[in-house]
């Protein structure tokens, strides 16, 4: 087998090796054991220094640092990209719609070119979504360790999702992929030394960071408290 390009790992390192198939083409699914990463002195990070990181549909990391420094990876283009593959698959059904076979029946040639092409669309669509998706994550990791951050403190919002919310915002939920972002996260920030903590979102909103009491939910994007005028 021909690869197009080399495995990025040496032989010793290499654990599994798993032949996959997808939108007609093979790839190779390669498992490595990665050393994590070794600083200088003075220079790894500081489990002192600890960074808030919340997850959102339009922006995946939104990220507060210890220093009053921020950090907000923008999610256009996993959206966009969304939007575009939504758009391009219902055309394509439409196009197609006269000639699908009947359920039984045997589909005709240009049936099946039609199949073929639509699962090179959808495995395109998956590893250009996977692939902004660790760009993200490699964007807040890198930015935790130039701030030396050592502890990254993730809320972790998967409860809404068992939560009906109307067939247009469940869409959104699903392409969201928090488990995936989650995982990429805590990969990458395991490498780079750092450790990740999930902390449960229920209430946070509705709760002052200074003094842990419950205060009214803000109407707009300012929390204010008045118990400790926060």
């Amino acid at each position: 087998m021909r690869l197009a390009r080399a495995v990025p790992y040496p032989a010793e390192q290499v654990r599994s090796i798993t032949l996959l198939c997808e939108g007609g083409r093979l790839f190779l699914d390669v498992t490595a054991e990665v050393p994590v990463a070794v600083y200088p002195a003075g220079e790894q990070p500081d489990p002192g220094r600890v960074a808030g990181v919340d997850l959102g549909i339009i922006h995946p990391y939104a990220v507060a640092g210890p220093d009053g420094e921020g950090l907000l990876v923008s999610g256009r283009a996993i959206r966009a990209e969304h939007r575009m593959h939504l758009a391009d698959t219902k055309a394509r059904r439409r196009a197609v719609a006269g000639r699908a076979p009947k359920p039984g029946q045997k589909g005709s040639r240009r049936w099946r070119q039609y199949r073929r092409r639509a699962r090179l669309a959808e495995g395109r669509h998956r590893r250009r979504v996977r692939q902004a998706q660790h760009e993200a994550a490699r964007t807040v990791v890198s930015w935790a360790v130039g701030q030396r951050v050592g502890v990254l403190h993730v809320g972790d919002p998967r409860g809404v999702l068992n939560l009906p919310a109307g067939r247009r915002h469940n869409l959104r939920l699903r392409q969201w992929q928090i488990g995936r972002l989650l995982q990429v996260l805590t990969d990458k920030a395991t490498l780079a030394g750092i450790t990740v903590r999930l902390v449960d979102e229920r209430g946070t909103s509705s709760t002052c960071p200074a003094c842990h009491r419950r205060v009214p939910k803000p109407r707009g994007r300012t929390l204010s408290c008045p118990h400790c005028v926060f």
